[in-house]
C-alpha cells in the first residue's frame, strides 16, 4: 500500500511538472459577422472600381482615336475644298 501511494505521488508530481510547462493560449474562433460583411462589401466595391477604371480607359482610348480621325477628316476636307475651288476656277 505504501508503494502504491508512493507511485501515485510520483505520478501526480510528474503530471504537475508537465502541466507547469504548458502555456495557456486563448484563441477566439468566432466569426465577426459585421467585419465579414464589411470585408465582402469592400471586395465588391474594389471589383466594381476595377471594372469602372477599365471602362474609363477604354473610352479614353476610343475618344483619342476619334479625335485623331476627326483631325484627319478636317485636313481631308480642307484639301477637298482647295481642289474643288481650283477645279471650279479653271
Amino acid at each position: 500500500m505504501v508503494q502504491e501511494a508512493d507511485q501515485e505521488i510520483a505520478d501526480t508530481q510528474a503530471a504537475l511538472a508537465s502541466a507547469a510547462k504548458l502555456t495557456g493560449l486563448e484563441q477566439a474562433t468566432d466569426v465577426n459577422p459585421a467585419h465579414q460583411t464589411l470585408e465582402m462589401d469592400l471586395d465588391k466595391q474594389r471589383a466594381e472600381l476595377d471594372g469602372i477604371q477599365s471602362r474609363r480607359d477604354t473610352i479614353a482610348r476610343q475618344s483619342w482615336m476619334n479625335r485623331q480621325q476627326l483631325a484627319k477628316l478636317g485636313d481631308a476636307t480642307s484639301t477637298f475644298d482647295d481642289l474643288f475651288y481650283a477645279k471650279k476656277t479653271e
